[in-house]
């Protein structure tokens, strides 16, 4: 039995594209945005969160948000709070399409194989895996490896080309691994 869903309209967000697009917004509204800036303390009056502390300076603000992903429940601890967010490693590996596969392709969800890929610029094709054990892949956010494991290339590769065997002549281009901030609850649905 072989099953099937196909949304035309589906498409793919960026999400560097996504992220600067909200934050040039913020910026037009008046935000300022401190990039490769830690976080070291949190500043209270009140019994409410008025700023935070860097290394370079201290901040105040009328609102304080915990946008740190990863690394949100170091900064909720701060709060004496206590937030369930996992670091997890994850990985995508990057196989440029043969001849005559140049064009783009749909962006595809295959749950018999437990992967997913989509287009990417200079006919590239991005490939990850759809698997709830990299939930369990908790690392420090600040010393984990983010390098493309070389079993989990060679695993991706044959997950595509299960799925699409004109693919087989796919040239490897590398890829690299990186974090989701993961919550027990999204484990429990990843």
């Amino acid at each position: 039995m072989v099953s099937a869903a196909y949304e035309p309209e589906a498409g793919y967000a960026d999400p560097n594209l996504t992220v600067n697009a909200y934050a040039n917004a913020a910026r037009r509204l008046g935000a300022k945005i401190y990039l490769d800036t830690e976080v070291t303390d949190l500043r209270f009056a009140g019994g409410k969160v008025t700023g935070v502390t860097t290394p370079k300076q201290q901040f105040d603000a009328p609102l304080v948000l915990n946008c740190a992903g990863p690394w949100g429940a170091h900064v909720a601890r701060m709060a004496d709070l206590n937030a369930p967010i996992n670091a997890c490693r994850v990985q995508v590996a990057f196989f440029r399409r043969p001849a005559g596969y140049e064009a783009a392709h749909p962006i595809i969800a295959d749950f018999i194989h437990a992967t997913y890929f989509r287009s990417e610029t200079g006919q590239l094709t991005l490939v990850g895996l759809i698997d709830p054990g990299e939930a369990d892949a908790v690392v420090n956010p600040d010393n984990y490896n983010e390098n493309l494991d070389t079993e989990f290339l060679l695993d991706a590769g044959e997950r595509l080309i299960r799925r699409c065997p004109p693919l087989e002549a796919s040239q490897s281009t590398g890829g690299y691994a990186a974090l989701y901030a993961i919550t027990p609850r999204l484990a429990s649905h990843h």
